[in-house]
């Protein structure tokens, strides 16, 4: 509603690109689901710290890693873009990469709250993110247009950190 169909075109043109990236950091979660499940069910929660801990660095490492190759091979990936909407789109990349670079340290653990029994506590964070989202990008677009709302999406994903760990605190105890 705040942009127009050409502005929200590049948005989309660089969101399916961090959409690529994000997925490698679904594998991991994928791959590292069983094990915090398995370490819950028995109680083990210094195990799961460690886990947590070894996971989000592998993460953040093949994020930042994929990211920049995203973005240094951006310009030869889409030849056929027109050049100001190429640039437009990397800038916006840039900036959404830089936000889920910080995400990626809780995405392995996102699942944490369903194997913990707590669904509906997964449900608030989610509530919260998207709301979080929301009111960002309204602000950031109004302000700063198209990057705004890269800006808005990108601290958020940086917040998720904060607001992820207050919710397993706040639902765990």
């Amino acid at each position: 509603l705040l942009l127009s169909d050409r502005e929200v075109g590049i948005y989309g043109l660089a969101a399916l690109f961090l959409e690529g990236v994000y997925q490698f950091a679904i594998v991991i979660r994928n791959i590292v689901n069983p094990e915090i499940g398995y370490l819950y069910s028995t109680k083990n929660y210094r195990d799961i710290v460690k886990l947590s801990k070894k996971y989000s660095l592998i993460c953040l490492i093949i994020i930042v890693s994929i990211s920049s190759l995203v973005i240094l091979s951006f310009d030869y990936l889409l030849i056929f873009v027109d050049q100001f909407e190429l640039s437009s789109a990397k800038s916006i990349l840039i900036i959404l990469l830089f936000g889920l670079s910080f995400y990626a340290l809780i995405i392995p653990l996102e699942n944490l709250l369903f194997q913990a029994n707590q669904p509906i506590y997964q449900s608030m964070y989610m509530l919260l993110m998207t709301i979080l989202n929301i009111i960002l990008n309204i602000i950031f677009i109004k302000q700063y247009g198209l990057i705004g709302a890269a800006i808005g999406t990108s601290i958020t994903y940086i917040s998720s950190i904060f607001l992820f760990n207050i919710v397993v605190i706040i639902s765990t105890k």
